[in-house]
């Protein structure tokens, strides 16, 4: 039952009008969702992504990558492996629900 809910749930969200955002947020908006489209096709290929490679892969700027991945660590999307004598060869992971999430949006797309 509680699977059923959580299902409603996403289907009620993926349904809810977006609210428009302003061109800064929403440039924000489309490097997060590269970095977690990127990370996600990379996992399922079976590659690792650190945070040297990360904004080579994506073409954002490491800072505005760094930015965005420290804020998708804040909210539990990615978790980074770090890696103590070099800091950029720490691995990023993605969390299980946000491979959840991003399967059900290929899915949904492809339909």
């Amino acid at each position: 039952m509680l699977g059923l809910r959580s299902k409603a749930k996403q289907l009620r969200d993926m349904l809810r009008p977006k609210k428009v955002v302003a061109p800064e947020t929403s440039d924000k908006l489309s490097g997060h969702a590269l970095i977690a489209q990127t990370l996600f096709a990379r996992e399922k290929a079976g590659q690792t992504t650190t945070l040297r490679q990360l904004h080579q892969i994506t073409q954002i700027t490491q800072p505005a990558a760094l930015r965005i991945l420290a804020y998708m660590q804040r909210t539990g999307e990615v978790t980074v492996e770090e890696v103590i004598h070099d800091t950029f060869e720490s691995t990023i992971v993605l969390s299980k629900k946000k491979r959840e999430i991003l399967k059900l949006q290929r899915i949904n797309d492809a339909a």
